[in-house]
């Protein structure tokens, strides 16, 4: 019985051992994540696929600036730094204009990229991953698995008719079900097609993979390193992806998340982090120490992926400060409040989400 228990306490152990080796493995990797058109909504752009990413350890360095066409190429300079990442992962938020050097991007820059911008994908002056100058609306939120043996769908309950449903239409402003599709006539090229939006045409392509050395449709451009395109949601909730919104359900969160660490370490672990710990409210800690002086820590829980304020006012109703204004994923955090250049006296700091609000009362004190 001893011996047997020895078994089962090294069996966790070795269990324990492998889901935290695996989490200080994913944290190490660097993912620079381009969305140069997110100006129009300062800090929001894309957000809600940063904040997917970071909560699974990822550190991901949101770059505005790095833009590279046929005219203006990339420089030296930005090809190495996105060669020092792990992983390049190209927004919805971008002007597809601004990624048409097709030799810098395809070739010069080797580590692995996942667009999630259609139209930087095409043959129309972008980068020609797919044979066709064109994306129209149309295509289905339900997605049909092509190659069910693929890594990045390990760990996903596919249905019998080889469906799963990836994007959810309920998010965003418009509450689109029309994706993103080729035009008619056109094709993925010489891509290895994954999954494809239900009608399964030609041009209904969700995911598409191409290994390094692939050809793309222009002449003697070939895939430096691994690139992807991955479906990133409706059609007409364009304009909601630079304010932030991503769209995936569960699912399509862990499709996509299989495809990040594929594309980085050519593997998806089987050993998965149980969820249940995630919170199942929003709720808003009191702040502590409270009384402070001059600094405190606000604990906070968030249930449902949305974008979440927290302000500190005075008691005049003032804004003191803003400590969160940001589209974030479910889980537990924590921001700290300096006081410094405040006066002392009662502060209070609201929480504020689509379905939640609260507020707590803070005593500074110097």
């Amino acid at each position: 019985m001893k011996s047997l228990k020895t078994s089962i306490t090294l069996m966790v152990l070795l269990c324990a051992t492998m889901i935290v080796s695996t989490g200080l493995a994913q944290a190490q990797k660097k993912i620079i994540f381009l969305n140069n058109k997110s100006t129009s909504f300062p800090g929001q752009g894309d957000m809600g696929w940063v904040s997917l990413l970071q909560s699974k350890g990822y550190i991901v360095t949101r770059d505005t600036l790095t833009a590279g066409t046929r005219t203006a190429p990339l420089r030296q300079g930005q090809i190495d730094t996105l060669n020092m990442a792990d992983l390049i992962i190209i927004g919805r938020t971008t002007g597809s204009g601004n990624f048409a050097d097709t030799v810098g991007f395809n070739q010069k820059v080797t580590k692995p990229l996942i667009s999630l911008s259609p139209h930087i994908c095409r043959n129309s002056d972008r980068l020609n991953w797919m044979w066709g100058a064109n994306f129209d609306n149309g295509g289905s939120p339900v997605t049909k698995v092509w190659l069910k043996t693929h890594p990045i769908f390990t760990g996903i309950t596919i249905g019998a008719d080889s469906s799963v449903q990836m994007i959810d239409s309920t998010v965003g402003p418009y509450k689109s079900t029309s994706l993103f599709r080729l035009s008619v006539g056109q094709t993925a090229g010489n891509a290895t097609v994954l999954a494809m939006q239900s009608d399964t045409t030609n041009r209904s392509v969700a995911i598409a993979y191409w290994p390094a050395g692939t050809a793309f449709a222009s002449p003697a451009n070939t895939a430096g390193g691994k690139r992807m395109w991955f479906d990133a949601g409706t059609y007409d909730n364009n304009g909601a992806f630079q304010g932030g919104s991503m769209n995936l359900t569960a699912a399509g969160q862990k499709i996509f998340l299989n495809a990040v660490e594929w594309m980085i370490t050519g593997s998806v672990t089987a050993v998965e982090i149980e969820h249940a710990s995630l919170p199942k409210t929003f709720y808003l800690q009191q702040n502590y120490p409270n009384p402070f002086n001059p600094s405190t820590k606000v604990t906070y829980q968030v249930s449902k992926a949305g974008f979440v304020s927290i302000k500190i006012y005075d008691l005049l109703g003032r804004e003191a400060a803003t400590l969160v204004d940001e589209v974030m994923q479910a889980g537990t955090y924590s921001s700290t409040w300096d006081g410094m250049k405040f006066n002392s006296g009662v502060y209070f700091c609201r929480m504020q989400s689509e379905s939640f609000s609260t507020t707590i009362k803070m005593i500074l004190t110097k």
